[in-house]
């Protein structure tokens, strides 16, 4: 038998008492205070190319957790942008809140210097979920 409460008188009981509770409520914090916290504030930024100009005003698409590109259909995708100018912005494209994992990023629209579509996909993979990715990405007709 463990614990026989009837060979305690009630002085016992009341010394017990504060112990248990403070037993109970430590169990009860480690168990759920020992949880890891992971930021998500990995950025993938950069600027969309075309025969070494730049190309502002086409969608910029975003895959999650894939390492082959994942087509062409923009309904599969997770997150999406426009690309604008570099002109005034630093990236003419960003994803903010990231978190470490793998990632494609898609691009789709119209080339107006050159005027025809243009297209192109790049994959890219975080290792950290602070890390910044600054890259350009390729399109062609």
């Amino acid at each position: 038998m463990w614990l026989d409460i009837s060979l305690l008188n009630k002085s016992k009981i009341k010394k017990l008492k504060p112990k248990l509770v403070f037993l109970c409520l430590s169990i009860i914090f480690l168990s759920t205070g020992c949880n890891k916290v992971e930021l998500k504030n990995a950025v993938i930024k950069g600027k969309v190319m075309h025969h070494e100009w730049e190309v502002a005003g086409v969608k910029v698409y975003l895959k999650k957790n894939v390492t082959e590109f994942p087509g062409y259909n923009t309904a599969f995708y997770d997150d999406s942008t426009k690309a604008i100018s570099s002109v005034r912005f630093e990236a003419p494209f960003a994803f903010r809140g990231l978190e470490a994992g793998d990632y494609y990023v898609y691009v789709y629209g119209f080339d107006t210097l050159f005027n025809m579509p243009v297209r192109g996909a790049q994959f890219y993979h975080i290792s950290d979920n602070l890390e910044i990715v600054n890259t350009d990405v390729i399109v062609s007709e």
